[in-house]
């Protein structure tokens, strides 16, 4: 008998009902079960080793959103909330998305970038070209400190050099910052304007004091979160740089 995580009715089903299904469907084992029906699965010896300062652990209801069509395969996905109907609600997704043939994800490798900034560079272009016509060299130092790494498929793997294309002096620049606070009308604004002085996008920051989060394109892409600073030359009396972010950082640090 095929497995599916379109199962009607499961909603009224009884939590033991439920965790059989489940069981069924993930071939789970008798223990796994019994760790499953236990309201303190995390005990205080594996919780002290996952964080600092521990003092108790705090448990939340563990449902099922079913219906799950990914990549033409079924899945039940565990969801751990204390707020009601996000389930209910993500399950009803999930049985419009199916009748469409499911959802469809890709991912791209799990690499990260490091970024090193020179300042004050006489000739940009030069420099690049000199950089990239010892990438090869770069790149092997750089994986010389960790053989470990490399060896179990990480290391460094690639190099990019870029250069912004901005004058070396502005003309009486005025600089404008718009980061999503409680609203997002300061962000709003900021990008507003840039968009009507035409500025262009000269640096991306990526900086770890960012939320931990992905951000999603409309066309399904996800990058992680970034700060954006773009220039305007040559309007009116003023050049202008603007600085907004996906996020608001998250300590005093990143501020």
């Amino acid at each position: 008998m095929k497995k599916t995580s379109q199962i009607s009715g499961f909603y009224k089903l009884t939590p033991k009902e439920r965790i059989k299904h489940v069981k069924d469907f993930a071939d789970l084992t008798d223990q796994e079960v019994k760790i499953l029906q236990s309201t303190g699965a995390l005990g205080m010896e594996m919780a002290d080793r996952m964080i600092e300062n521990v003092v108790g652990t705090f448990p939340l209801p563990l449902g099922i959103a079913m219906n799950f069509l990914i990549n033409k395969k079924d899945y039940m996905i565990p969801m751990a909330i204390e707020e009601p109907s996000v389930i209910a609600a993500a399950t009803y997704a999930a049985k419009m998305a199916r009748e469409k043939g499911g959802f469809f994800t890709c991912s791209t490798d799990p690499i990260m970038i490091g970024q090193i900034q020179a300042v004050d560079i006489k000739d940009p272009f030069a420099a690049k070209m000199k950089i990239l016509s010892t990438k090869k060299e770069i790149l092997g130092k750089a994986n010389d400190q960790d053989p470990m790494l490399v060896s179990v498929g990480g290391g460094a793997k690639d190099l990019e050099v870029k250069y912004d294309e901005i004058r070396d002096s502005l003309t009486d620049p005025i600089v404008l910052i718009g980061f999503p606070g409680i609203a997002l009308v300061g962000k709003l604004a900021v990008s507003n304007i840039a968009k009507t002085l035409s500025a262009k996008p000269c640096q991306a920051i990526f900086f770890a004091d960012f939320p931990p989060q992905a951000m999603v394109s409309a066309k399904g892409f996800m990058r992680v979160p970034k700060a954006t600073l773009s220039v305007a030359q040559d309007v009116g009396d003023h050049d202008f740089l603007i600085l907004t972010a996906d996020y608001q950082p998250i300590s005093q640090a990143g501020i």
